[in-house]
């Protein structure tokens, strides 16, 4: 990775092995380290975890890795060129390779389609876990004061819509992702 970077886990009541995972890569590399959250909800983890950083580009993904990391220095690029201040991940984009059930795929698209419309929004999937906000874009959204501790996509969503006409130069990736166990 061609920047300094720090990547920390929030582990917020997850079932599985997460935190075990996540100590054990934390042991093993300087650059890992770990939260533990007793309570759910991503806004949780990202309220807390982005409080805490200094960096200068905050982002966050899923832990399942559905998404590639090889997407990732694609989506943080442009932040650091100065070029957007948001980037967003997209599974429904033209190029974009996803494998997801008939089911949530519907759903997906048919959210999104809503969104579009009633928001008058470019962005092509709203609520891709897979997104990259520089730290001066989030403090004029107000997210350096913190989000919404449960409904963190939908807070952060929010903020960016009815921020839309400042042209923060959001920038979409088409991402691959895969299914992962679970994951409909």
């Amino acid at each position: 990775m061609p920047y300094r970077y720090q990547i920390t886990i929030a582990d917020n009541g997850s079932q599985d092995d997460t935190l075990k995972i996540a100590k054990n890569l934390a042991q093993n590399h300087q650059s890992v380290r770990v939260v533990r959250l007793a309570e759910r909800g991503r806004g949780r983890a990202l309220k807390q975890v982005w409080q805490s950083s200094q960096a200068d580009i905050l982002t966050y993904m899923d832990v399942d890795l559905s998404t590639s990391l090889n997407d990732f220095l694609l989506m943080i690029q442009p932040l650091v060129a100065g070029e957007a201040g948001v980037a967003i991940g997209s599974r429904l984009m033209k190029k974009s390779k996803t494998s997801r059930g008939f089911k949530r795929e519907f759903i997906s698209r048919c959210y999104n389609k809503i969104i579009k419309l009633t928001s008058r929004t470019k962005f092509s999937d709203a609520q891709c876990g897979f997104k990259a906000i520089r730290r001066d874009v989030a403090r004029e959204l107000g997210l350096d004061d913190g989000i919404d501790q449960i409904i963190a996509d939908a807070d952060i969503r929010r903020r960016l819509i009815n921020n839309y006409q400042k042209n923060y130069c959001q920038n979409q990736l088409e991402i691959n992702q895969r299914r992962c166990r679970g994951y409909n």
